[in-house]
């Protein structure tokens, strides 16, 4: 076997920045005896350090935006390796190099852009991403498609950096049983329980994008948090319950875009907080379930808000499901652990009356039970196997999570 190895060294001097920088290459030529030739070449920068000044002079930012364009490999990789050093200080003078740029240039300003973006964290000031999104809006149709795509890489990269960082955190994402006015929602969600009080993951949320549904629960949710799960992109259904929060700590919720479901149940929000549910960006539905709103307070809310569905309880919960459109409130589930299965309420049991009030419908279950607190005692009338029966049932509260 014939095995031939050359090393040929060039040396040379180039112009970068106004600095005379030297560089050294080396092509390394292997000859086999099948006559193929494989030829590598690498760059070397032995020694290669740009001094950088705290405050780099904008001059020598513009000639390496320039050198971006240089007919000369060598030229264009250390000035890129130079602009990405430098980060957001060189982000003004790649963007305005976008619109003077060829097509080539343009995308090597492209990828230092995303470079800068996909380096920084939701700490930073966002200047890459914000680059990035103003040449999406531009108009201009090579530059504004190519950073299109580069803000949809990032936000998946966001997304999934966001989810990992807050579920280390110990917050449960994912698809969940959340139970949102009585019924699972079996919907991706968020769900926040217990919170330990730690606020440094909580920047992640505002890069938490595909969520439309949020659960904050427990004494420990502050004005903090629910500010943090506010700037989740998509949200559009959230859900507070078993909380300390008062009308005061809700002020996070103006910042919202959109907001098609709010649901407060078992927290001290009292009638101070009509003006403010009337301000927010509701779209569909407010259920309040055991909050300290008067009979009053909702009814100024009612004329308020004519467009919006308002469901109104004092937070008692039977635990039972009937076929929302039968003829008969014929129980078609009861919820595991609930008043309803202490009780001995079964399924197949038909409901014909709730204290004094008669049930021909779901709703109408629904509506009387609302009227009830948790802990209060409610006679149950009921017919099974064709014998009207009666029992006594201890109502509970609607737990955030079905089993």
């Amino acid at each position: 076997m014939v095995f031939a190895l050359q090393k040929i060294w060039m040396v040379r001097w180039l112009s970068i920045a106004g600095e005379r920088r030297f560089v050294r290459s080396f092509r390394t030529l292997s000859t086999v005896s099948n006559g193929i030739a494989l030829i590598t070449i690498v760059a070397l920068l032995p020694g290669h350090c740009m001094a950088q000044a705290d405050s780099p002079h904008a001059e020598t930012i513009r000639d390496l935006v320039a050198q971006l364009g240089s007919d000369q490999y060598v030229r264009r990789e250390l000035a890129s390796l130079e602009l990405a050093k430098l980060g957001a200080e060189a982000v003004p003078d790649l963007v305005s190099a976008v619109q003077r740029s060829d097509l080539e240039q343009t995308e090597r300003v492209l990828q230092l852009l995303q470079r800068i973006a996909a380096g920084e964290t939701p700490f930073d000031p966002p200047v890459g991403w914000d680059a990035l999104q103003t040449l999406v809006k531009s108009g201009r149709t090579s530059a504004s498609s190519r950073a299109k795509a580069a803000t949809n890489a990032l936000t998946v990269r966001r997304h999934d950096q966001a989810r990992e960082h807050l579920s280390r955190a110990g917050i449960q994402i994912g698809f969940s049983n959340v139970v949102m006015e009585s019924s699972s929602i079996n919907e991706e969600a968020v769900y926040v329980k217990d919170w330990d009080g730690d606020t440094t993951p909580l920047a992640w949320f505002g890069w938490l994008d595909r969520f439309q549904y949020a659960a904050l629960e427990g004494p420990e949710v502050s004005g903090e948090l629910l500010a943090a799960v506010a700037r989740m992109p998509d949200l559009q259904h959230l859900l507070i319950t078993n909380t300390h929060l008062t009308t005061s700590d809700l002020a996070p919720l103006r910042e919202l875009n959109r907001l098609e479901q709010l649901e407060i149940r078992y927290s001290p929000v009292d009638d101070r907080a009509v003006d403010f549910f009337s301000q927010l960006p509701l779209r569909q539905k407010l259920v309040l379930s055991a909050t300290k709103i008067t009979p009053d307070g909702v009814k100024k809310l009612r004329s308020k808000l004519p467009a919006i569905q308002i469901v109104y309880k004092r937070g008692g919960f039977l635990g039972v499901i009937c076929e929302p459109w039968a003829a008969e409130c014929i129980i078609s589930r009861v919820t595991v652990g609930g008043a309803a299965e202490a009780a001995g309420l079964q399924t197949n049991d038909i409901v014909i009356r709730i204290g004094e009030a008669k049930v021909q419908r779901f709703s109408d279950l629904q509506e009387a039970i609302f009227n009830y607190a948790p802990g209060d005692e409610v006679d149950v009338t009921y017919i099974r196997a064709g014998n009207i029966e009666k029992v006594s049932v201890t109502l509970g509260s609607l737990v955030t999570q079905q089993p």
